[in-house]
């Protein structure tokens, strides 16, 4: 936060705040709040997923008064994804319809005969995790081992799940799972026939998430040993 003053029609007042920090309440003529995510609820680290964006900022100062958008240094103007309001003294930015591209820093300057106030805020946008690859379908004998591979394009803020028909595949001795370097594993070192069936791997963070799913098949091989018995 950094705050400066000068006096005679110069600069009055420069009230910058970025992401966590609180606005102070200028004792000049020119006072700026703290915009108010509301989407989501509050948040006082804006991260968002998909949906309407809407930025809000109250002003109170002399009249007449300016107020400027920015992002990433670059003015906004009111065209297809953004709509910029006004009602008496609060101001807001609408995003109608969020997208990883509306990532960024934003910057709200508001001005009048006497002093500049701004207020930024960087904006994160998050997407559910994509299947890069998935699971590939297994035929293999009891007792072999079984692995089953997927990569996802997101490991941040990632949680992997398994099930097998339906049912939540748990970490244990007989069965060992990883989710490392957005590579999501199973592997059974020695499988059993009740390991056949349908296994579907989730990937989910809190924008969505998106699931692939493969077929094990495990089959009993039986050895069969026939003695034959010559009679001379």
């Amino acid at each position: 936060m950094s705050i400066k003053s000068q006096i005679e029609g110069k600069q009055l007042l420069h009230l910058q705040v970025i992401t966590e920090q609180d606005l102070l309440p200028s004792e000049k003529r020119l006072t700026y709040e703290k915009p108010t995510p509301e989407h989501a609820g509050t948040r006082k680290s804006p991260t968002f997923c998909t949906g309407l964006f809407l930025m809000v900022c109250s002003l109170t100062g002399s009249s007449p008064m300016e107020v400027v958008w920015h992002k990433d240094n670059i003015t906004i103007s009111s065209e297809e994804n953004y709509v910029m309001k006004c009602e008496k003294n609060t101001y807001s930015l609408h995003i109608k319809s969020l997208e990883l591209t509306d990532q960024g820093v934003y910057l709200c300057k508001a001005s009048n005969s006497v002093g500049v106030a701004t207020f930024a805020v960087e904006l994160k946008v998050i997407d559910k995790p994509r299947f890069v690859t998935v699971i590939e379908p297994v035929s293999a004998a009891v007792n072999d081992p079984l692995r089953l591979e997927c990569h996802v394009n997101e490991d941040t803020g990632v949680a992997v799940t398994w099930t097998r028909d339906g049912k939540k595949v748990h970490q244990s001795m007989e069965c060992k799972l990883s989710f490392e370097d957005k590579v999501a594993v199973l592997e059974i070192p020695k499988s059993k026939l009740k390991d056949s069936g349908k296994y579907v791997c989730t990937a989910a963070n809190e924008a969505g998430s998106s699931s692939c799913e493969s077929k094990v098949s495990l089959v009993l091989v039986l050895t069969i040993l026939l003695l034959l018995f010559l009679v001379m």
